[in-house]
């Protein structure tokens, strides 16, 4: 039984992390610094703000220049590609909006700075669905760390310990466990033993959406 869900953004509403890869790989080349490889990408940035990651991607190679400018950079670049090449992932959405159409309080807890959350919820006419918005400019550190999943509960009035959780990457399930919430996770990469011990689904799909509003129904009674 839970009192609220909260969900991830890219990777669970939107097909966007091959674009974040994209840009911040251009973003990186304009600046003459190093490219991370699908394996650093993977385990550096996927599912991480983009100050968190670029500092553990300055630090890993000795960089000392501030990471500000290469963020802005692939901000532009982002806002330029989202109409041309972000997607939504459908069941995402559609759970998301199933969720809120039965009355469960959600909240969106992104790694994405503020401006590109807005952006997504605008576009997708996602914007009346959250009641509660946390972007990477809301706290200190993000996600592996629990603080963004601990404040989105907060933001709803509730106990983190007493969410769920919808996520995609490794970094967002350590966030919400360590936050003490109980996740959902989706595989969009084809690599379901990443999150060993926990077994993601393949996607949201009536059985997820039966066992929330069971479990939620039965919280409410």
């Amino acid at each position: 039984m839970f009192d609220a869900v909260l969900f991830d953004m890219d990777g669970v509403l939107i097909d966007s992390e091959p674009v974040h890869e994209l840009v911040t790989i251009e973003a990186l080349q304009a600046h003459a610094l190093p490219i991370p490889n699908d394996a650093e990408w993977l385990s550096i940035f996927l599912g991480r703000p983009d100050r968190d990651g670029l500092h553990d991607w300055f630090a890993l190679h000795g960089i000392s220049a501030a990471v500000e400018p290469v963020m802005a950079n692939k901000l532009e670049r982002f806002e330029a590609r989202f109409a041309e090449l972000v997607r939504a992932f459908e069941d995402g959405q559609w759970l998301a909006r199933e969720l809120h159409a039965a009355g469960v309080p959600l909240a969106l807890v992104t790694g994405a700075r503020r401006v590109e959350a807005d952006l997504v919820l605008r576009h997708f006419a996602l914007g009346d669905v959250f009641a509660a918005t946390v972007s990477a400019d809301d706290v200190t550190v993000g996600k592996p760390d629990p603080e963004p999943y601990l404040l989105g509960a907060a933001l709803l009035g509730v106990g983190a310990e007493d969410c769920v959780v919808i996520e995609d990457s490794v970094a967002g399930l350590t966030s919400a466990t360590s936050a003490g919430a109980r996740a959902i996770i989706v595989d969009r990469l084809g690599v379901p033993g990443r999150f060993s011990p926990h077994v993601p689904v393949l996607q949201f799909d009536v059985v997820v959406r039966d066992r929330l509003l069971g479990c939620w129904s039965s919280r409410q009674g």
